[in-house]
Order: C-alpha cells, then sequence, then structure tokens
C-alpha cells in the first residue's frame, strides 16, 4: 500500500469518527431503538445502516453526486422526502410506549434502515465530501474509495452500536411512565429538529 493511501486511510478514519459519532437521524433512531427494543433487536437496524451507508458510498463514487448536482429538482424531491419521513419517525418516537414497545412494535430492520440512508441527508451530505477529500486520483482511485468505505464501516459501526447501547442506559433510568412519557417526547424533538440539515 502506498504512502498517500495509508496517509488518506488515517484522515478518513478521523474524518468518519466524527461523523458518525456525532448526534443526527441516525444515532437519535439507534437511541430511542436502543430505550425501546433493547441491543439485540436494534441490531438489524444497525446493519441495515451500514449497507446502505456502503452502496451510497459506492453510488457517490461511481458519479451519483454529480447526477444530483446536475439535476437539482431530483435533489429537492429527495430532500422533500425525508423531511416528511424524519418528521413521521419523530412522531412515532415521541408517541411511544417503552414498557410495553416490545410487545406492540417493530423495531425498523435490515432493508428499512439501508432505504432510509438514501434520504437521510446528513449521509448524503457526509458521503459526498467524503468521496471528495479522500479519493486519489488515477489508479489510486478506487482503492482509496475501497479504504474509505472501510474507514466508514469500521467507525460506524463502532459509533452505531455506543449510541444503541447509550438508549439501553438510558432506560433502566426510566422507571415511571412520567420520564417514559418526557424521553420519548425528547427524541422525537431531537429526531424532529434534524430536518434542519436538510436546508441547512
Amino acid at each position: 500500500m502506498s504512502h498517500d493511501l495509508i496517509a488518506t486511510f488515517g484522515a478518513a478514519l478521523l474524518f468518519t469518527l466524527a461523523a458518525t459519532g456525532t448526534p443526527g437521524p441516525n444515532n437519535m433512531l439507534l437511541t430511542a431503538s436502543g430505550a425501546q427494543f433493547g441491543l439485540w433487536r436494534s441490531l438489524p437496524f444497525w446493519l441495515g445502516i451500514r449497507i446502505g451507508t456502503t452502496v451510497m458510498l459506492l453510488g457517490v463514487a461511481a458519479g451519483l453526486g454529480d447526477l444530483l448536482a446536475r439535476y437539482p429538482r431530483v435533489h429537492l424531491a429527495l430532500q422533500v422526502l425525508a423531511a416528511c419521513y424524519l418528521l413521521y419517525l419523530a412522531w412515532k418516537i415521541s408517541q411511544s410506549q417503552l414498557s410495553n414497545a416490545r410487545e406492540q412494535q417493530q423495531p425498523l430492520g435490515v432493508a428499512g434502515a439501508a432505504v432510509f440512508q438514501f434520504i437521510n441527508p446528513k449521509i448524503w451530505a457526509t458521503s459526498l465530501a467524503s468521496v471528495s477529500a479522500f479519493s486519489l486520483p488515477g489508479d489510486s482511485y478506487w482503492p482509496s474509495i475501497l479504504l474509505l468505505i472501510l474507514a466508514w464501516n469500521l467507525t460506524g459501526s463502532a459509533m452505531n452500536l455506543m449510541w444503541i447501547v447509550f438508549g439501553v442506559g438510558i432506560k433502566q433510568l426510566l422507571h415511571s411512565a412520567r420520564r417514559q412519557r418526557w424521553f420519548a417526547r425528547t427524541m422525537g424533538g431531537l429526531t424532529a429538529a434534524t430536518v434542519l440539515l436538510i436546508f441547512w
């Protein structure tokens, strides 16, 4: 492996650590899922995020980002769809009851989580930025893209799991119905607030 690829991989690790560790739609939903369904039932959601993000990065690297830049109406349609879906999820979370969530609801599965990445504004923005910043020209282009995908999945796997565990830990503090309602409404509000990322 060339020195340039090694240096690029190190920089990509730092970027993706910040991108996947900070609050956003995925991490808000993972926290809520951890609190509602526990670690094991939230793992399909986690796996779907990893699959969807990987497919998106490959698509951006192959020219999908250029296509959206060329057709701004398609980009706008995706933004509106993302905003509507995030607001719907925020409402569902705010109305959830942790005490009976395991019986009454189902966590987001692999396919749903993977598809969600294509309307997730944070993933779009960071995918476009990372492919632009950490891809190398010429023969090193695809090797650098594969290393970038590796960086995304190494840091993303760890950080997304951390947010699920955070939700599981919060569940232990929510013994009363009042606290559960407070948590649900807070997580719903934070999820709704991520809509601002779309039109920032």
